[in-house]
């Protein structure tokens, strides 16, 4: 019996051969002065302020609710129209890694349910 975990197999191949190869292509941008980073390690320091206004002026449920929570593939979709709206489309390279981990991560919660009657958080006095 193997104690490798698909998922985390599955996981790890995303980081090296997505996150790994986007880092190797912003060292050789910054090497040519053209560097564009899809996660800035520090301010933007010709920004004037951080600051936006928000969206929506009142807190209904409808406007502050996120739809793509409600399933994996939703939210996917989502993070993969953020990162194009955001100029960084090299990131919709995890999505299918994304969709097949969290299928994967599904399925084993679904295995490891627990059926019993009797919650766990109640104390069997018989």
């Amino acid at each position: 019996m193997s104690s490798i975990d698909p998922t985390e197999v599955r996981a790890r191949a995303a980081f090296q051969e997505v996150i790994v190869a986007l880092a190797e292509a912003s060292d050789a941008r910054k090497e040519s002065g053209r560097e564009r980073a899809p996660f800035p390690l520090g301010p933007d320091r010709a920004a004037a302020t951080y600051f936006s206004r928000p969206e929506h002026r009142d807190a209904t449920h409808a406007a502050v609710a996120l739809e793509a929570l409600c399933s994996p593939d939703a939210f996917v979709d989502a993070l993969d129209a953020f990162w194009r709206e955001h100029g960084h489309e090299e990131l919709c390279a995890l999505s299918p890694y994304l969709r097949q981990i969290a299928r994967e991560l599904a399925e084993r919660a679904a295995r490891e349910q627990d059926t019993s009657d009797l919650s766990p958080f109640v104390y069997a006095m018989f």
